[in-house]
């Protein structure tokens, strides 16, 4: 049985001899039809079958190994056969070369074949060709698919006849150009090609995409908790102002709206994680940033910087990596653009190490490829870039670039806490205040927390002012979800829930907002 690597060699040879054999049938159906052989015609002739049996001799020897295979056999019998063939044109050849007078030349080859004997010669040609090009079909058929996919699974142990392969097919697609008189097998080795470049770029992809990943790259996204089922969804409503809505919160409503529709460069948050990630999940989300995409396809991403995490998780290279392995995750066709070094080292029986300096250059070269950003348009969410682990103000003027050099194209929407340098950095872009239109929503949070307690319910009936604890920890809390949450899980299992308020005010301002 034939490798895939044989195979694909085979197919390369066998096209090569058609090719030749069919322009040299041509040619000598012209010299019958003009009864004479121009001087010119007669050396490209002899020149052209001199080569033909040179590519005779190449297929023979592409089949070594697979004589026991009833596919491969059948095909050499095909070119034995039209060996045969060929030595009748090259004695033909010979004859017409014998004298210089053309009128004795044309005599003695009628003399040598009859008119019906040089029809039949050709006809015997056109259908030896034909009968391999059906033959090579078959070949191909029950060898190749097969044998392609089982070298792409054992991976390392065929490192070499995949190395072998990257180059056949590589030559091999070069060349189909000039073989368009031969439809039907210029579109079965289109399928090989096709078939062989899947199996090769699957391989390289897989392998270029393990060394880009980092561990922990998405864990801060887990981990952040889920926005509050009657929190946060008012934010992505549009529509009028409800009874309840202040003027801030509908500022920041339609603020966010029309970014998200209409929009470019950055949008800044001023603070939470948590809807951050609403945002990331939310189908209107999706909705209106496909309003901004148009005719282009849309692609959102996300990296959520955290200090208490791994190094990657904390820094610049951490960002690029997640953005960059996101991207290649919905477009891995443009894998090979960005990562050229590696995938044409890809085959080398090592495990692919990509830098930081890789990524960097990936990223750029990734945004400056035509046909990325004329067909899709970017959206990057990043969180917490207070808790990344390096210059800041580097970090921001990076992130920043992108949006300066593509602001058609990619834009950011980023949270962080009120910090000056993000203040100032962004001072021109739009904003939401977070701590100023999330009291409604840290008030209906608590109000069900505590209401589901059923210490809480016990005391209230006992002492009602204890009802204002609610509103305490509303105020306390300055939008921020996560003291929040601290706050009510220590009184939910706390004995403090049976305490009167008097008590609790002290143990609620024990905590500091983190």
């Amino acid at each position: 049985m034939m490798t895939p690597v044989e195979i694909i060699g085979l197919v390369s040879a066998v096209i090569t001899f058609i090719d030749f054999a069919a322009e040299n049938i041509a040619i000598a159906q012209e010299i019958g039809k003009s009864g004479t052989a121009a001087k010119t015609e007669n050396a490209e002739l002899e020149k052209r079958v001199g080569l033909l049996q040179k590519q005779i001799d190449n297929v023979r020897q592409s089949t070594n190994g697979s004589k026991n295979d009833i596919h491969v056999v059948e095909l050499l019998n095909l070119a034995d056969e039209y060996h045969d063939l060929t030595t009748k044109l090259l004695t033909l050849l010979s004859e017409l070369k014998s004298t210089k007078k053309r009128h004795v030349v044309w005599k003695s080859v009628k003399n040598l074949y009859k008119k019906n004997e040089k029809e039949g010669l050709q006809k015997d040609l056109e259908y030896c060709l034909r009968r391999i090009q059906l033959q090579m079909m078959q070949v191909t058929r029950y060898e190749f698919g097969a044998h392609l996919d089982m070298i792409s699974d054992q991976g390392n142990k065929q490192m070499e006849e995949l190395k072998q392969l990257r180059r056949t097919t590589t030559n091999l697609e070069s060349g189909m150009s000039s073989w368009g008189h031969i439809p039907s097998l210029l579109e079965q080795v289109r399928l090989i090609v096709h078939e062989s470049k899947i199996a090769l770029g699957r391989k390289a992809y897989f392998k270029i995409m393990d060394g880009l990943k980092a561990n922990g790259m998405v864990d801060r996204f887990d981990e952040v908790d889920e926005a509050h089922e009657h929190t946060f969804g008012w934010i992505l409503e549009r529509g009028p102002a409800s009874e309840t809505e202040t003027a801030e919160e509908t500022e920041a409503r339609r603020g966010i709206i029309d970014w998200l529709c209409h929009g470019d460069g950055v949008f800044h948050i001023t603070g939470k994680s948590t809807l951050m990630k609403y945002l990331c999940q939310s189908p209107k989300t999706q909705e209106y940033l496909g309003s901004w995409a148009g005719h282009k396809s849309l692609i959102t991403t996300n990296f959520f910087f955290w200090r208490l995490g791994s190094d990657i998780q904390k820094s610049l290279d951490g960002l690029r990596r997640a953005l960059l392995y996101s991207i290649l995750q919905e477009l891995p066709e443009f894998t090979e653009d960005v990562f050229t070094r590696h995938w044409k080292s890809i085959f080398d029986d090592k495990v692919v190490s990509i830098h930081t300096r890789d990524v960097d250059t990936a990223i750029e070269a990734l945004f400056n490829q035509t046909a990325f950003l004329t067909s899709h348009r970017l959206v990057f969410f990043i969180d917490g870039p207070d808790e990344y682990d390096g210059d800041h103000d580097g970090m921001l003027k990076t992130i920043l670039k992108w949006t300066k050099e593509h602001h058609n194209d990619i834009k950011l929407c980023v949270s962080s806490r009120e910090w000056e340098i993000f203040t100032q950095r962004l001072a021109d872009c739009p904003r939401i205040k977070l701590q100023n239109i999330t009291r409604r929503d840290v008030q209906t949070y608590v109000n069900e927390e505590l209401s589901e307690n059923e210490d809480f319910t016990q005391v209230s009936l006992r002492s009602p002012k204890i009802l204002n604890l609610a509103n305490i920890i509303t105020e306390k809390a300055e939008g921020v979800f996560l003291w929040v949450k601290i706050t009510l899980r220590s009184l939910k299992w706390g004995k403090e829930s049976a305490h009167c308020l008097t008590r609790l005010k002290p143990f609620i301002n024990q905590y500091s907002i983190l």
